[in-house]
Order: C-alpha cells, then sequence, then structure tokens
C-alpha cells in the first residue's frame, strides 16, 4: 500500500443480513519512521444511488411505454 489510501465500492452484509453498496476510502496511518501502524477505513452507504443508477440502466434498455426492448438493447454482443 505504501502509504497511499485506496478508493473503491464495495459490497457489504449488514448485520440483518442485507447488502449494501459503500463508497470506502481506506488510509495508512504512519508512525513517526513512516511504518504503516494502522488503517482507517471510512465508508459511505450509497446503496440507494446504486439502485436508482440500475433503475435507470434498466429503463434505459425498456421502453415504458411498449414494453420493448430498445434496439441497442436487444444487439447481442
Amino acid at each position: 500500500m505504501a502509504g497511499n489510501s485506496y478508493q473503491a465500492v464495495f459490497i457489504n452484509r449488514r448485520k440483518d443480513g442485507r447488502l449494501i453498496h459503500c463508497d470506502q476510502t481506506i488510509t495508512p496511518l504512519l508512525d513517526e519512521h513512516g511504518e504503516i501502524e494502522h488503517f482507517v477505513c471510512i465508508f459511505r452507504d450509497i446503496t440507494s444511488r446504486e439502485v436508482e443508477t440500475q433503475r435507470y440502466k434498466d429503463m434505459v434498455k425498456l421502453d415504458i411505454l411498449t414494453s420493448t426492448l430498445r434496439r441497442g438493447a436487444a444487439v447481442i454482443r
């Protein structure tokens, strides 16, 4: 890790068993010699944002009025 922070989106499980999306930043804390002594992790629950993003992607693929797939979504890749 070399003293640098790391940021990514993780999927974590809550105590009640539900999955949540977390924007996490992990930062090492260095001692007076520059060696990693501890880590601090700060996270923000972004589950609702991820759900809305997926809902938007689904709407782009599906025409709400006709319930047909859009031409671009039907292309096999």
